[in-house]
C-alpha cells in the first residue's frame, strides 16, 4: 500500500502536471516559475507559512484536518484523498524543518521525519487560508 501511495506522489491536488502539482488553487505553481533562494527571500510571510504547514501536518497526522484553515477547493481535495492522512501519519513527528525558497508564491519547505525526507509547497491566500498544498517524499 505504501508503494501505491508513493506512486501518486503524495499530492493533495486536483490534477497532475509535468512539474509540481498545484493543490486546488487558482494560481498554481509551475516548473517554469521563478524561484528564490532562502538567502534572497525577505518575505515576512515565511513564518506564517511555516506555522501553517506544521499545524497542517500535525492535524493530518491526528486524523482531523482543519478544513476551516483551507480554501474550499483544497479542503474538498483533501477530503477526497483519505489515504493521504494515513501516509502522513506514518511519518511520525517532524524532526526538522528547513525553508528552501519560493516558487510562484508558494513556499518550499523540506520536512524531515524519522526515516523519510519530504518536500512541501504551501501557498496562503490573501485571507490567510491555505490555498495550495503539495508534498512528496524524497
Amino acid at each position: 500500500m505504501r508503494a501505491a501511495l508513493a506512486a501518486v506522489s503524495a499530492v493533495l491536488a486536483l490534477a497532475a502536471t509535468a512539474g509540481p502539482v498545484a493543490a486546488a488553487t487558482e494560481t498554481a505553481p509551475t516548473t517554469t516559475a521563478a524561484t528564490t533562494s532562502p538567502a534572497t527571500d525577505t518575505d515576512l510571510e515565511i513564518p506564517r507559512a511555516q506555522a501553517a504547514l506544521l499545524r497542517t501536518i500535525w492535524k493530518l497526522q491526528s486524523g482531523a484536518p482543519d478544513y476551516g484553515a483551507m480554501e474550499r477547493k483544497l479542503a474538498d481535495t483533501v477530503k477526497a484523498q483519505p489515504d493521504l492522512l494515513e501516509q502522513v501519519k506514518s511519518y511520525g513527528p517532524a524532526e526538522d524543518v528547513e525553508y528552501l525558497g519560493a516558487v510562484d508564491g508558494a513556499r518550499h519547505f523540506k520536512v524531515a521525519f524519522k526515516g523519510v525526507e519530504t518536500h512541501w509547497f504551501i501557498a496562503l491566500s490573501p485571507t490567510g487560508k491555505i490555498a495550495a498544498l503539495v508534498f512528496r517524499e524524497g
